[in-house]
C-alpha cells in the first residue's frame, strides 16, 4: 500500500515538474549578484603588518652576532652595569677556540638538533604561507 503511495507521489512530482518547467536565470544574473555583493562588502581589506619590523629584526640580529662574536673572540674582561670591578676572566673562561677541540658531541645529539632545526624551519615556512594566504600584502 505504501509502495503505491510512493509511486503515485513520484509520478505526480515528475508530471508537475514537466508541466512547470525549470526556471532559467536571466542573462545577466551573475553580474547582478556580483554587483550586489560588491556593494555590501566592506571596502577595507585587512593588511598584514608584522609585529616586529625588518629594522628591529636587523638590530636584534646585529646584537646577537655582536655578543656571540665577543664571547668567541673577546679577552674575557666584561664591564657592564657598573660591574667593572669584577674580574670576569677569573670566573669565566672565554677561550672558546682552545676548548672547542676538546668537546665531544654524540651523534644522537647532532641528529636530534638537525631534525629539530629542519622541522622548525618547515613549520615557519608553512605558517608563513598560511598567514600570507589569509591577509592581503601591501
Amino acid at each position: 500500500m505504501e509502495e503505491n503511495k510512493e509511486k503515485e507521489l513520484d509520478a505526480l512530482l515528475k508530471k508537475t515538474v514537466k508541466e512547470a518547467g525549470l526556471e532559467q536565470p536571466s542573462m545577466d544574473f551573475t553580474a547582478t549578484v556580483l554587483s550586489k555583493i560588491s556593494e555590501t562588502a566592506p571596502t577595507t581589506a585587512r593588511v598584514y603588518r608584522p609585529l616586529i619590523s625588518k629594522g628591529a629584526w636587523l638590530l636584534l640580529l646585529l646584537a646577537v652576532l655582536g655578543v656571540f662574536a665577543y664571547s668567541l673572540l673577546g679577552n674575557g674582561d666584561l664591564s657592564f652595569m657598573g660591574l667593572s670591578d669584577v674580574r670576569w676572566s677569573e670566573h669565566l673562561n672565554f677561550d672558546f677556540l682552545e676548548q672547542w677541540t676538546q668537546w665531544k658531541i654524540s651523534n644522537i645529539f647532532v641528529y636530534g638538533t638537525l631534525g629539530l632545526t629542519l622541522f622548525v624551519c618547515l613549520q615557519v615556512v608553512l605558517l608563513k604561507r598560511h598567514l600570507d594566504n589569509r591577509y592581503v600584502l601591501e
